[in-house]
């Protein structure tokens, strides 16, 4: 028996050396071009920003240098907000209202035809730069590669060749692109998938199919008006502030409406961080005073859109849904202090536009 298993042993023995033998030249190669293939992986274009690298902290791997050639904006520094909670939808929303982003330049990271042409559809008319990357690579090629700017990023979670993940992940390790947010676009509405963006740095979700009206709360939350060729008119008008109805409210006087105008300026300059804070406080006794006061001014200046949301506020309490007003706490802040920066904008027009004569009337 002993024999068998000696004979069998020399039989693999010579089997294996006559194979190696056969091939010595392949395996001699393979291990020759190991390096250079371990090179060629160094290099890929949607790693490779500049020759230098900077060492990670903890990491084996390094990132390449992110340099500011080519560039035409400013840095940013302020990191923006991270929003884990469903997004809300804003009220009374229709394409035209996109308009208050032109200018905005967006990066939409999808690998799907359709919610593509989804996207660019909505905003086909809205004036925001919209580059479209089919994968996590392409999308590194405009950011390290081009040195493409954004003022947010769409990012798909599950795509061939790089996924959302971990180009979320190479993103936040390069300090200088920080104040870009990142907000993931995915079929998955729970699970690991949206909580492992998180910890690679996204800063909101949104849910396929699009839907409008939360993607309109994304970029006033993110974003804001990026004030890049926008008429003052259709900004008054997409941001909420109806003159026409403010003059009405003021029987056509328009010394009286600038003035209250003036008044909810200065009345509610703080409104927008100590609203939040009273909610987070479960002060709510003055919350809903603040709502009350604001419901009737808002109406006096012809702010419908902010009227909406301040109504929507008070009705969780109305239906003891206190526990949801956490979500309003963002969107409100976002909301007033764009209103409060329109008004501004419009006074400080008027007042340059008003002969003295009706300057000594306000």
């Amino acid at each position: 028996m002993n024999g068998t298993y000696i004979e069998m042993a020399l039989a693999l023995l010579l089997l294996f050396g006559a194979l190696w033998y056969a091939n010595r030249e392949r395996i001699k190669a393979f291990f020759e071009k190991e390096p250079e293939r371990e090179a060629g992986r160094e290099q890929q274009p949607s790693l490779v920003l500049s020759t230098e690298t900077v060492p990670l902290e903890n990491k084996k791997e390094s990132l390449p240098q992110w340099t500011e050639e080519g560039r035409t904006t400013k840095k940013k520094t302020q990191k923006p907000h991270i929003y884990t909670k469903l997004i809300p939808e804003s009220e009374n929303i229709d394409l035209d209202c996109f308009t208050y982003f032109k200018g905005m330049r967006l990066l939409v990271v999808e690998d799907n035809l359709i919610n593509q042409k989804i996207v660019q559809n909505v905003l086909k008319h809205s004036g925001i730069i919209i580059d479209i990357a089919n994968n996590g690579k392409e999308a590194l090629e405009y950011l390290f590669t081009e040195h493409r700017d954004y003022d947010l990023i769409l990012m798909d979670i599950s795509m061939p060749v790089l996924d959302g993940i971990e180009t979320t992940k190479m993103i936040r390790r390069v300090h200088q692109l920080d104040h870009i947010p990142i907000v993931t676009f995915t079929a998955f509405s729970l699970g690991p998938e949206i909580e492992a963006m998180f910890k690679a740095g996204a800063n909101a979700y949104l849910t396929k199919p699009l839907n409008v009206n939360q993607l309109y709360t994304v970029f006033t939350l993110f974003v804001g008006n990026v004030n890049r060729g926008l008429s003052l008119e259709k900004m008054l008008e997409i941001q909420g502030l109806d003159v026409v109805a403010g003059l009405e409210h003021a029987e056509e006087n328009k010394a009286l409406y600038l003035e209250r105008l003036d008044t909810f300026v200065h009345k509610y300059a703080q409104s927008a961080k100590l609203l939040p804070q009273w909610i987070e406080q479960k002060r709510y006794e003055r919350v809903t005073h603040e709502c009350k006061e604001l419901l009737s001014d808002l109406t006096e200046i012809g702010a419908f859109d902010m009227k909406a949301l301040v109504h929507e506020i008070l009705m969780q309490f109305a239906y003891k849904n206190e526990h949801l007003l956490g979500r309003y706490t963002l969107l409100y802040e976002a909301k007033m202090q764009a209103l409060i920066e329109t008004i501004k904008v419009y006074l400080d027009k008027e007042m340059h536009n008003d002969s003295p004569t009706q300057r000594s009337k306000i």
